[in-house]
């Protein structure tokens, strides 16, 4: 089954078979901006700041966020085993929602001067963040802190973000181009794979080894060049 979400806040659910509509939700008045499955719940963030839960086995709205979060909700993701959502907004927030309390944001992120587009989690306790100023930023959960920037692209906005299947290539999609960012470093070393409760509070996660690497980050130029 495939979901999709348009602009006029309609997700609807296709049999990838019959290739038609079997089920929709009307989330929302405005665009459905990402879309994220855990469990039977699917989640969806849209433009007009709403934070959507749907029960797909039962194919009814579950729960949403209060209508007072005026921030525009543009992306989704997972971490801390899908205990925790991370959703990036217009503003630049991350707004972080426990499991099972959809109504309000427990925690947020701060530091990002422009909306984040995209968000991709690396561990459970390491993402990256793909931003409208054209940056691509690693971020830590718990304690909150931007590590650095993996790359930037000139005259444009971050519109999606890919890991390859061996942690050593980031793809960075804008518009109709693609970077490629080596990022293999950061998982060189066991302090970014590793997520005790204990070690929250005691500061980066990366070494300082990882973080000069970091600081040096170039796009990958040869990826191409086999084909």
């Amino acid at each position: 089954m495939i979901f999709t979400g348009d602009d006029e806040g309609t997700i609807k659910a296709w049999d990838s078979r019959s290739n038609k509509c079997v089920f929709s939700f009307d989330v929302c008045s405005e665009y459905i901006s990402d879309l994220a499955f855990q469990k039977h719940l699917l989640f969806s963030t849209s433009g007009d700041g709403f934070l959507s839960v749907m029960d797909v086995r039962k194919r009814k709205i579950f729960a949403q966020s209060d209508e007072d979060l005026e921030d525009e909700m543009l992306s989704l993701a997972f971490m801390k085993n899908g205990m925790k959502l991370l959703v990036g907004t217009q503003e630049g927030f991350i707004n972080i929602f426990t499991w099972d309390y959809w109504g309000l944001y427990d925690d947020r992120i701060s530091g990002h001067p422009m909306s984040v587009e995209t968000i991709l989690t690396l561990t459970d306790r390491i993402f990256c963040t793909g931003c409208s100023d054209g940056m691509i930023r690693l971020v830590q959960l718990h304690p909150n802190k931007l590590l650095g920037v993996v790359g930037e692209v000139e005259d444009g906005s971050i519109d999606d973000l890919c890991l390859s299947w061996d942690n050593t290539y980031l793809a960075s999609i804008m518009g109709n181009a693609i970077k490629f960012w080596n990022i293999k470093f950061l998982f060189d070393d066991e302090n970014l794979n590793e997520d005790s409760d204990e070690d929250e509070g005691q500061g980066s996660l990366i070494s300082k080894k990882q973080q000069e690497k970091l600081d040096k980050a170039e796009p990958f130029k040869n990826f191409f060049c086999d084909l």
